[in-house]
């Protein structure tokens, strides 16, 4: 599987699993720095130390690991308002690190007729060790309150 389908296929998954609210699938498909992000963001907004370090570990209690996930659905959703999510296509597949880090942009379909597509956001995915594609990073392109 070449750099661009890889990346694609999991681009395509973590939108997916956004629009279908599978949460646990998020989380599957975040990099060590996608979900130390979200954690970062969760702490800024309250969330217990202890709690974050026993996501991180993977030893949380099911309920607050799925309060955490629901949450973090809530806010990736918030980040992609301005677009229908169940809509959103890939688009250009830009690589920025010799094959270990790419960029694939998020498209949104124009409502106006013959206008195609515009730039709803991006994914900046990393490769693990194992060579399987994450992501790092939803850069969406916000539109509107």
């Amino acid at each position: 599987m070449s750099i661009e389908e890889g990346a694609i296929e999991t681009a395509r998954n973590f939108v997916h699993a956004i629009s279908f609210g599978e949460h646990t699938t998020i989380w599957t498909l975040m990099s060590e720095t996608g979900q130390g992000t979200a954690l970062s963001v969760a702490l800024a907004n309250g969330l217990d130390r202890v709690l974050a370090s026993r996501i991180q570990d993977l030893v949380a209690e099911t309920d607050a690991m799925e309060r955490f996930l629901a949450d973090l659905l809530t806010g990736l959703r918030r980040d992609l308002r301005s677009v229908e999510i169940d809509g959103l296509m890939t688009g250009e597949v830009t690589e920025l690190d010799a094959g270990r880090t790419c960029r694939v942009a998020l498209l949104s379909p124009s409502s106006i007729p013959g206008t195609g597509h515009w730039p709803a956001g991006s994914l900046t995915l990393s490769r693990d060790i194992d060579g399987h594609w994450l992501v790092d990073h939803l850069a969406p392109v916000i539109a509107g309150p």
